[in-house]
Parts: C-alpha cells; sequence; structure tokens
C-alpha cells in the first residue's frame, strides 16, 4: 500500500517535512541533490523493508481498529495484512521482494503480534496512516505521514512512528515534534501529548517523550528560521562524513570537489 500524498497547498514556495530538515542539516548539497536537481536515487533494501512493514502495519491496525479483533485472531489477520501488502509492492516494482527483505519483515512482525498478544495494545487507536500538510505561514509548509495516532489510558494523544533501525541511539525529539503541528491543527484544545518512536527491531521498545503546545510553538519557529535559511541557499556546501560511502549522490559529488 503506498502512501497517500497529502494535499499541496496554493502559494507554497517551500514545503518541508522532517526528513527533508535532517538532509539539509546533515548535508546541504545533499538536499540540492534530492529537492532541488532531483537526481535518480538508488534502491536501497532497507527502503523495501521499511515499506513492506509500515504497509502491514497500516492493513493491519486499520482492520484492527474496525473490528477490534481478539488475540485468537491477531495471526490470520497479520498473515493477511503480510500477503495483501507484498503482493502490492511487488505489482507496483514489477519484481519480487528479495528472500533477505521478506524473513527480516516477517521476523519483526512476528515478534512484535507476539508483544500485542502478551501485553495487549493498552491505547485507542484513532488514526492509522495519515498524511498531512499544514501552512506555517503564507511561505512554507510542513508536511509527514502519521503512522499511528492513539489515546493512552491517561487521555493524552500518543503519536506512534514505527522505525525500523537497528539501534535507537540516534532517536530525538525533532520528528514527533513535526507532527505535534499536524496534532494541535486537528485537535487545538489539547494542551499536552506524547510521542513515541517504536523500534520494531528492538522487540517494539519506544522511545518516548511527552510535549506541550510551548514545544510545538518553538518547533514551528525552528522551521520557519530553517526554511528562511533553505529559501537563500547560495552555496549547498557538502558535509563529508563516514556515511557518504552510502550517499546516492557519492560519485557526483565528489566529482564537485
Amino acid at each position: 500500500m503506498r502512501r497517500k500524498e497529502a494535499q499541496k497547498l496554493e502559494g507554497i514556495e517551500l514545503v518541508l517535512s522532517a526528513s527533508r530538515c535532517k538532509t539539509y542539516k546533515d548535508c546541504p548539497r545533499k538536499y540540492y541533490y534530492t529537492y532541488i536537481e532531483k537526481l535518480p536515487r538508488k534502491e536501497w533494501e532497507h527502503f523495501d523493508l521499511g515499506e513492506l512493514v509500515h504497509g502491514v502495519l497500516e492493513i493491519f491496525h486499520g482492520q484492527y481498529k474496525s473490528d477490534k479483533y481478539l488475540p485468537t485472531n491477531l495471526a490470520h489477520l497479520m498473515k493477511f495484512a503480510f500477503q495483501t501488502q507484498q503482493y502490492t509492492i511487488e505489482k507496483n516494482k514489477n519484481s519480487l521482494l528479495s528472500a533477505e527483505v521478506l524473513i527480516d519483515a516477517r521476523d519483526i512482525l512476528r515478534n512484535y503480534m507476539l508483544n500485542l498478544k502478551q501485553k495487549g495494545l493498552n491505547s485507542e487507536i484513532v488514526v492509522v496512516e495519515e498524511a498531512f500538510n499544514i501552512r506555517l505561514n503564507d511561505k512554507y509548509s510542513i508536511q509527514g505521514y502519521i503512522d499511528r495516532l492513539d489515546i493512552d489510558p491517561d487521555g493524552l494523544y500518543h503519536i506512534k512512528d514505527y522505525k525500523t533501525n537497528k539501534s535507537d541511539k540516534y532517536m530525538d525529539p525533532f520528528q514527533l515534534k513535526t507532527y505535534g503541528i499536524y496534532l494541535l491543527d486537528k485537535y487545538p484544545d489539547i494542551d499536552m501529548f506524547r510521542g513515541s518512536y517504536i523500534m520494531l527491531k528492538l522487540n517494539s521498545q519506544q522511545v518516548s517523550y511527552d510535549f506541550n503546545k510551548e514545544d510545538v510553538t518553538d518547533i514551528r519557529k525552528d522551521l520557519i528560521e530553517l526554511a528562511d535559511k533553505i529559501s537563500e541557499e547560495e552555496r549547498w556546501i557538502t558535509k563529508p562524513n563516514k556515511l557518504c560511502d552510502w550517499c546516492d549522490f557519492k560519485n557526483p559529488c565528489f566529482n564537485t570537489w
């Protein structure tokens, strides 16, 4: 299942997202190649894994939310979701997913399901996989995708974002704060909310943060400042680091040095 695009906004000069912001901060040159020049990107297997797992969990939780599946039905539902998403991806790609991706995804999703059986959901699902595009001002907007929005037992809205990273070392609250803009646009009266990264390869461990309206106000200001900087950018400098060998644009970038 492909992610749905958010509605485009008229008059917007620059659209940001958490990933676009990270790309620019990590390396302006990479941002330029990706979003200005729009050079072709490599096909990495971890993209297939992410698309497969996210799609399966979207189908799984969408059905879980509507049918209130009992724990005895979860294996059947997960199998159906997996087969549906695998078929969709392979049809769109016109090629089969690799055995490594399928095995990795099955292990991740099997562990996720076992956790759910043992511990329960412990929250109420409100939204599954929702795209948003929200104005920051008259020139800029922020877009993104909410993997899941729940209500916790204490009444707080809880934004949940699935991650297939092997480590939680580089997780920080930035992305979840940007999603707070979506949440307050949808529910302007809330004062506090929660955000979590669900680390699927780490037994669904959650890296969680609590936020308030002031945090969202601050992140809006930060995003507008960053958008101003990107809009005025002329140099698009490179920031060489140990990850350059895995960059989509290693060859054209190195040729500019």
